[in-house]
Parts: C-alpha cells; sequence; structure tokens
C-alpha cells in the first residue's frame, strides 16, 4: 500500500463541508458550507479559496459544474435541484432557475451528497431533513437518478437513512453507495441507462460491533478501482479492495446537461 500524505488547503473554517468536486480544467476543488448555502472554489495554482453565498438557497448540499456553459452549476437544495450562477471570484452566487422539486412528498427530506457519473447523468439521494428526525434513526430517504430530458427523478431504491458517497467503476459497471446510518457501503450492477440492481453489501462497518461509533461517509474511487471512503466519528480514511473475491481495508489519518 502506498504512504499517503493529508494537508489541509486554505480555506475557511466551515460549518457542514460537503460535495468536493475537482475540476480538471480549471484546476480547482469544488464544495460547499451546506447550512449557509455557501460555495467554495479552492483554486490550486494560487493556493487560495473563494467563497459565496448562493442568494434564494436554504441549504446548498452539493455542487457540480455544468459541462460546456461557463460559470453554472447544479446545487442541492432542501427537496429541490437549482441551477445557479457563479464566477468563482465573487462573494454572491445566484439562482438561474430551479430545474426540479421533489414536491411536498419529500417535505420532511432533504437532499444529501450528490455526483454525476462518466456520462453525465445525476444521481442524488436524500435524509430525514434535521428539523423533522434523526436521521440515524429514521430511513425515509430515497435514491435518484435525475433524467435530465425528461425533468424528472428516476427512483433506485427508498429505506434510505443518510445518502453519502458515491463512486463509479466503469470497467467493472459496478456502483457503490454509502448510507452513513445504515453503516455500510453496498454494490451494485447498473446498466446503459445508469440504472442499479442487484445489490449486495460491499463494506460493513457493524461486522465487529453491535454498537458502532464510526459510519461511512464521503467516497471516491481510483483508476484501479480501489475505494477512498471518509469515516464519520473517526477522523481517518479507509482505503478498501477486492483481491481474490474478499474486502479489505486499511486506515490512514463535469456534469453534462441539456
Amino acid at each position: 500500500m502506498a504512504n499517503y500524505k493529508v494537508e489541509e488547503i486554505s480555506a475557511p473554517k466551515l460549518d457542514l463541508g460537503e460535495g468536493p468536486h475537482w475540476d480538471g480544467k480549471s484546476q480547482s476543488l469544488y464544495f460547499v458550507d451546506m447550512f449557509k448555502a455557501g460555495v467554495h472554489r479552492w483554486d490550486y495554482h494560487k493556493n487560495k479559496t473563494f467563497s459565496a453565498s448562493v442568494e434564494g438557497c436554504t441549504w446548498v448540499s452539493f455542487i457540480i459544474p455544468v459541462k460546456g456553459r461557463s460559470n453554472e452549476f447544479v446545487v442541492g437544495d432542501g427537496t429541490r435541484l437549482v441551477l445557479i450562477t457563479w464566477n468563482g471570484t465573487s462573494d454572491k452566487a445566484k439562482i438561474v432557475k430551479v430545474i426540479a422539486d421533489l414536491g411536498e412528498a419529500g417535505q420532511s427530506n432533504r437532499f444529501n451528497d450528490g455526483k454525476a457519473d462518466s456520462k453525465g447523468r445525476l444521481f442524488t439521494g436524500t435524509m430525514k431533513a434535521e428539523p423533522f428526525g434523526n436521521p440515524f434513526e429514521i430511513n425515509s430517504g430515497k435514491f435518484f437518478r435525475f433524467d435530465a430530458r425528461g425533468v424528472k427523478f428516476v427512483e433506485q431504491f427508498d429505506k434510505v437513512f443518510i445518502s453519502n458517497g458515491l463512486a463509479w467503476n466503469d470497467k467493472t459497471k459496478k456502483f457503490y453507495y454509502a448510507d452513513t446510518g445504515a453503516y455500510d457501503v453496498k454494490v451494485f450492477d447498473f446498466d446503459d441507462n445508469g440504472d442499479l440492481s442487484n445489490r449486495k453489501t460491499f463494506y460493513d462497518m457493524t461486522a465487529n460491533t453491535t454498537d458502532p461509533k464510526e459510519a461511512p461517509d464521503g467516497m471516491t474511487i481510483d483508476t484501479d478501482g480501489n475505494i477512498f471512503l471518509a469515516v464519520f466519528h473517526g477522523s481517518k480514511w479507509t482505503i478498501t479492495t477486492r483481491n481474490n473475491g474478499s474486502c479489505e481495508a486499511s486506515y490512514f489519518g463535469g456534469i453534462w446537461w441539456t
């Protein structure tokens, strides 16, 4: 296993930092401060973070650049998908339009993590919004693929506690999904539309305890298929790999739119 070094970037302190998205073209890391409806861009070359509040949003749970559209992003805001504009340096971002809303049926939930796959399809999930109950105890969330052409949410599965990390392996056609409140990472097959099937448990954080303290959170994957998983209440990452069909773990401290 290679050695890794974790460094703090030059950025303001956050109430709840979420949704990191690396943009290779601009060499920038985008991320959000959810409860402050804040969006941030860390400029790698300048080693500086630019921050803005999104006018008209209550929460911002993720930010994804829109391919081919300068200064436009899709963000999650409560039950809404919102298109915003931000030049990446000013202290204000503005709503262009509300793309879609889950409506009355989802009002006690909110979006959490969201990502686009390699085809530019947006996937995002919900969880119980904190004013309405404890999301570690209530699995009212759902996970969706957003159909941009039909402008509708396509439900993939329900009974989600806290929808979190997402990662795709295009070589094996596998999708990995972290539900923080379920204390596990699941793996699915995905088809040409991006729809999911054949759910299995990939990594169970309750395997050796009946009272887990650490939980899976944000997640990404490298080109070798290794999963990098942030551990909530653990202040560390775990790397999970598949060797001979078994899961091993070790610890160390652009969306397309029409």
